[in-house]
């Protein structure tokens, strides 16, 4: 069986926390997990525009960085607006 096929529901605050994992552990899957992120973020908040999405984008971006720390923060907060 691959596991990479499996459907696994993750709760929206715990989705930021897998891709920051992601971001240190495994960089190479780093900006596949950041597109699953964004999807997400998008599909749950219809409203959000190109500024909300470019926002996330960057923050995305920074996991795994030295402003790591402060785009997890970001992030985390802007998955409790949904």
């Amino acid at each position: 069986m691959d596991l990479r096929s499996l459907e696994v529901d993750i709760a929206p605050a715990q989705s930021e926390e897998l891709t920051a994992l992601i971001a240190f552990k495994d960089p190479r899957r780093h900006g596949r997990a950041d597109t699953r992120w964004l999807a997400r973020y998008l599909a749950e908040n219809p409203r959000a525009g190109l500024d909300a999405a470019s926002f996330v984008v960057g923050c995305l971006s920074a996991l795994g960085g030295r402003d790591h720390a402060a785009a997890l923060g970001t992030l985390r907060i802007v998955a409790t607006r949904t």
